[in-house]
């Protein structure tokens, strides 16, 4: 799924074409941006909580502390996220392909109910 959520942040005129990224053009958009860095954590994260390896609440909390992101639920390969800074994402399940801009709070208020999103969903504060 990773290897989804790197191909969002390719430009295919300047650096890849996304269809086809390598493990070395992959670590290159890892050390360009700080946001791909924070869905590389999550995707270890979920890794090790589906292995029920006890190693996933500390990343999430690395998250949290280190890139400002609060996120946890089934999210599907492709997510994008510009500015993970003041962003909340709570969901049941979450589609391919989506995209959230900066400081969007989803997921639960006084319920303890998360919502499910399509695939190719664009969210944005305003």
């Amino acid at each position: 799924m990773f290897r989804q959520d790197a191909a969002r942040w390719v430009i295919p005129s300047q650096f890849a074409d996304p269809a086809s990224l390598t493990t070395v053009q992959m670590l290159k958009l890892l050390y360009r941006y700080v946001a791909l860095r924070a869905m590389a954590w999550f995707r270890l994260a979920t890794w090790f909580q589906e292995n029920k390896i006890p190693l996933a609440g500390p990343i999430y909390r690395w998250i949290l502390f280190r890139f400002g992101l609060e996120i946890n639920g089934y999210i599907e390969g492709g997510l994008y996220i510009a500015h993970p800074s003041g962003t909340v994402i709570s969901v049941r399940h979450m589609g391919r392909n989506c995209s959230v801009i900066a400081a969007v709070t989803i997921g639960m208020r006084n319920t303890w109910a998360f919502p499910d999103i399509g695939n190719n969903v664009f969210i944005g504060a305003g």
